[in-house]
């Protein structure tokens, strides 16, 4: 029991690790327990675990196992005046309370609701079962993010842990939606949709946030995006000569050098973070579409945008959820058994 509470010590903890990992990953990250679930030491402390929940479990059989032998000395004696049929009467009174007896040398054993003795058992496997549910996602499952490029098929997923691996099947973006509230930056929805690319099957998807997909046991949700550096870019006009401006990268025109840090939509409107650099320093600001601002003597002129994402797909596999779930109903319902009354007597049949 002392190693149960010490091993349950030991997973509570990890759990309680696991929801640091976004605040300190490079140092969960180095002492390798980052995304716990995962990790060696989650693996031997759940069959630890296991183990040691099965020796205690053997080791409570011999002593249920005497509650139901019958004593050679009993608690009560009950008589009868009438000594024909006296065990008979006493077994129809308890057939009629709804006990349970077991008979042997003219002493009878009762039992009021013996399986509340059982109740630890089912208890102990509900756990069992839960930790296997637990082991098998571990060791067979995974999480982690699908970078969707455009007409691009991945079947790369970058796990928590700075590994990869692979899906069976191919998942290609066929486009991805950015709707955004009339006032303000803030996106309203935004989803992606796409092909499963498995051997010779296609297969339409469709994931927008809360609405995720599920194919082959393995779950995608709709996690976040980028603006993809190669496709995105501004279209402007320094002293009425057009150019195009891309997402981080830096261009001369001129006699200046202009650089576009970021592009987002403000009151339905695009608006670009540029720099200029000129020969003397350099100047920053937000620019919107269709607004013109004069920098050392040059004119530029933000004319339009085209802003092309990256899709960041969460991908998710968990085969033991339904053992886990599983698990769980049980030890719910072995919970209720712990609520029965327990009683045990043993009564010597006597002549009087």
């Amino acid at each position: 029991m002392n190693l149960t509470i010490f091993l349950l010590i030991c997973i509570a903890l990890m759990i309680a690790i696991s929801s640091l990992q976004s605040l300190y990953p490079t140092f969960l990250k180095s002492i390798g327990m980052y995304n716990i679930y995962y990790t060696f030491y989650f693996k031997l402390a759940i069959i630890l675990f296991m183990l040691n929940l099965i020796s205690c479990t053997v080791s409570l059989i011999l002593k249920t196992k005497r509650l139901f032998e019958v004593p050679t000395k009993a608690q009560k004696n009950f008589k009868f005046k009438n000594p024909e049929n006296k065990k008979d009467h006493l077994k129809q009174l308890l057939k009629i309370k709804r006990l349970f007896f077991y008979e042997k040398n003219n002493i009878i054993l009762v039992h009021k609701h013996p399986i509340r003795k059982f109740a630890v058992y089912f208890i102990h496997l509900s756990i069992l079962v839960i930790a296997i549910g637990a082991l098998i996602t571990s060791f067979f499952g995974f999480r982690g993010m699908v970078v969707l490029n455009k007409n691009e098929p991945t079947n790369t997923v970058y796990l928590l842990n700075s590994h990869t691996t692979t899906l069976p099947f191919y998942i290609e973006s066929k486009g991805f939606i950015v709707e955004y509230y009339k006032k303000g930056s803030i996106p309203k929805e935004y989803k992606t949709t796409g092909l499963i690319l498995d051997k010779n099957k296609k297969i339409l998807f469709s994931i927008r946030v809360n609405h995720p997909f599920k194919y082959n046991g393995i779950w995608f949700y709709q996690s976040s995006y980028m603006p993809d550096k190669s496709k995105t870019f501004i279209n402007i006009t320094v002293n009425n000569k057009s150019s195009k401006l891309y997402l981080h990268k830096l261009k001369k025109i001129g006699n200046i050098t202009l650089y576009l840090k970021n592009l987002q939509h403000y009151n339905s409107q695009f608006v670009s973070n540029l720099y200029v650099f000129t020969s003397k320093g350099y100047a920053s600001g937000w620019l919107f579409e269709n607004q013109s601002v004069n920098v050392a003597s040059n004119s530029i002129h933000f004319l339009s945008a085209h802003e092309t994402f990256v899709s960041l797909i969460s991908a998710s596999k968990d085969p033991g959820s339904y053992i886990i779930l599983i698990g769980f109903i049980l030890l719910g319902l072995s919970s209720f058994l712990i609520l029965l009354p327990y009683k045990r007597k043993t009564y010597a049949i006597i002549q009087k």
